[in-house]
């Protein structure tokens, strides 16, 4: 019932707001999820009026949810837009704002967010390198292909860029393209340096702030890190944050990933396979899944339901990148993506199988499950 009430509450303000998520018919929404599938484009979707898993009729680099989202920036010409591109795997370093990138100061991390002057707007945080490849319009790059690749979009009030502002500052995002009026640069002077790729010499190690959307209809926990954080942020902050062991599935492609971690009251065990239900059809390995999310395991209790999703590997390598996480309690979302989990890696201890854990899981549960 409460989620109805908040979606009736969003659609009554859609006459108000001129830009945010817009789903697969282009309509505007509190916000959406997609997982693009490996070796293809297609991809699924989740949104308010479609709370489960179902394949896009679209290919992703052509239409849907994405694309009409991104076309909104695009598409304006107004200089009151307030707007920053940004992705780590630079599409051309000629045309990079700010200073050189010339070193690894900037964050693992990808997304846009677009806002016009004191109206809502969205924030996208996503997983795909050199997207988008143009600066003026909508390319998915061919390159992305290959991998699966995670979307998360929230609707957000105007309010809400200062916090975006200040996450980012701490993180270092490499910003391709923006837009900001001067008016909006002295209302909040974290986004100008944000924007211009200019650090701050007071900025915060690592910080969460508590978040909501436009229609109230997610309770939102970000998770910013510097680059001097130098630890796992799933093992040494999330987990200990939201007081729950995790499950996490992110790109293994590397010989700096982290095993899984059954140290400690909270256990932090990596995904190695995923399963969908048979209204999205798709099943592949973490080899070939370069998204990053984690949920929290098992969990009875819905205070402690969370799905994560945001920027950062479990690897060594990116202990010193700045990124971040999107944390989402919200016990129908956990499920659909804690239900896809099919095989998970066990833990390298002694008194463990070196097998991998297919469902059902090992009855042997971390410390926060007792």
């Amino acid at each position: 019932m409460l989620i109805s009430v908040l979606l009736l509450g969003f659609i009554a303000s859609v006459g108000t707001i001129t830009i945010g998520c817009r789903d697969e018919n282009n309509e505007l929404v509190d916000w959406f999820i997609a997982y693009k599938f490996p070796h293809g484009f297609s991809y699924a979707y989740i949104s308010p009026t479609s709370l489960s898993w179902s394949r896009s009729h679209y290919r992703i680099n052509s239409e849907g949810a994405i694309r009409f989202s991104f076309d909104q920036v695009f598409n304006n010409s107004k200089n009151s837009l307030v707007y920053g591109m940004y992705n780590d795997e630079k599409p051309s370093p000629q045309r990079l704002t700010g200073k050189e990138s010339n070193g690894p100061w900037w964050g693992h991390m990808k997304g846009i967010f677009a806002f016009p002057e004191n109206k809502s707007g969205f924030w996208m945080i996503h997983s795909v390198p050199k997207l988008s490849e143009k600066f003026d319009a909508f390319q998915f790059p061919p390159t992305a292909r290959h991998y699966a690749q995670h979307f998360l979009c929230l609707s957000l009030s105007f309010d809400t860029l200062g916090d975006i502002a200040n996450q980012l500052l701490i993180a270092r995002p490499l910003i391709q393209s923006f837009n900001l009026p001067d008016s909006v640069a002295s209302r909040f002077p974290a986004l100008q340096l944000v924007l211009e790729n200019k650090g701050a010499h007071n900025a915060s190690t690592n910080k969460s702030v508590n978040l909501t959307t436009l229609g109230g209809e997610l309770q939102l926990l970000h998770f910013s890190k510097s680059n001097k954080f130098g630890q796992d942020l799933y093992k040494n902050w999330i987990a200990l944050e939201l007081n729950s062991s995790l499950i996490a599935e992110c790109w293994r492609h590397d010989r700096n990933d982290l095993p899984s971690d059954c140290s400690g009251d909270f256990w932090v065990r990596n995904a190695l396979h995923l399963k969908w239900p048979s209204s999205a059809e798709a099943s592949f390995n973490s080899t070939v899944d370069h998204s990053k999310w984690a949920v929290t395991d098992r969990q009875v209790d819905d205070r402690r339901q969370w799905i994560c999703l945001g920027d950062i590997n479990r690897a060594e390598s990116q202990f010193h990148r700045g990124g971040g996480a999107m944390c989402i309690n919200n016990s129908t979302l956990w499920k659909l993506f804690y239900d896809i989990i099919h095989v998970v890696e066990n833990c390298p201890l002694p008194h463990f199988s070196a097998l991998p854990l297919v469902r059902p899981w090992l009855t042997l549960v971390p410390a926060d499950r007792m």
